[in-house]
This record gives structure tokens, C-alpha cells and sequence, in this order.
């Protein structure tokens, strides 16, 4: 029997994609738990409306990845590290307080984008991966202590 995917199942396929599956497998499982539709006229014109509704939304996304790549590109988070008086650092940068900063300068991301692949873990400046899927911006971290925080 061939089947629109509704949603993406391993093994199967992807969402929208069309397959040719067994009819026990089509009719007793997928088409029951709403996870594909029989292929006939009226739902492959169903398929094309959403595949360009889809296709409007992946640019709209884009355009906004885009924007926020550009605004993240444009700053520089400037976090604070506990140390003691000689500099001896007591903690390191990690996503959540990279995302804390960047909420603070009116950006909300989720945690999957921010790719730290290892926690920063002492003073300096330092570029971060931020992945949008199709792009990726390079987020500017300069880490300082708290007493040059006092100091300045």
C-alpha cells in the first residue's frame, strides 16, 4: 500500500515523504495512530498545500536565523568568574550562564543551539558556535574575574 509519512518514523521515512509499505502494516498500525494516510487524489493535493506551507515556514526560519546570527555576530558577553584574591578561578563559563547573558541582552536561545564543547575555564576571550542548523555564528565571550570587576 502506499502511504503519505505524517511524521518522521525510523526505519520508514521522513514526514511527507510517499512509501509503499505493507497493506497489514499500513491499515492495523501507521494509519490508525495517525502516523500516514492512504496516497490518493485528494491527499496528495492535502501533501502539496503542506509542503508549501512547510517550505514557507523553513525561509521564514531562515530569515530569522539569519538576523539572529548577524545580532549575535555584533556583541561581545562579558562574564564575571569567582576568584580569589591572586586570580585563582573557583568556577566556568557553561551554557546556562551563557544563555542567562544573552537573555539579559534580549536574546532567547535554547540550550541545543549553544555548541560549548568544552567549559571555559579561565580568562580571556573566547568565540562560541552558535547553530542554527544552516548557519552558524561565532559568539564573542571575553571572561574576566570579579575583582577586575571591583577594581574597574
Amino acid at each position: 500500500m502506499k502511504i503519505i509519512l505524517l511524521k518522521d518514523l525510523k526505519k520508514v521515512g521522513k514526514m511527507y515523504e510517499t512509501k509503499e509499505v505493507k497493506d497489514g502494516y499500513a491499515v492495523n498500525f501507521l494509519i490508525p495512530k495517525k502516523f500516514a494516510k492512504v496516497v490518493n487524489d485528494s491527499n496528495m493535493k492535502w501533501l502539496d498545500r503542506q509542503k508549501v506551507g512547510l517550505e514557507k515556514k523553513i525561509q521564514e526560519n531562515e530569515k530569522i536565523a539569519q538576523d539572529l546570527v548577524t545580532r549575535l555576530e555584533n556583541i561581545q558577553l562579558t562574564i564575571y568568574l569567582k576568584s580569589d584574591k591572586e586570580g585563582n578561578i573557583f568556577e566556568s563559563v557553561r551554557v546556562p550562564m551563557i544563555l542567562k547573558e544573552l537573555k539579559k541582552q534580549g536574546i532567547e536561545l535554547d540550550k541545543q543551539n549553544i555548541n560549548l564543547e568544552e567549559k571555559i575555564k579561565s580568562i580571556g576571550d573566547f568565540e562560541v558556535p552558535i547553530d542554527f542548523g544552516s548557519i552558524v555564528a561565532k559568539l564573542k565571550i571575553k571572561t574576566v574575574t570579579e575583582n577586575e570587576e571591583q577594581e574597574g
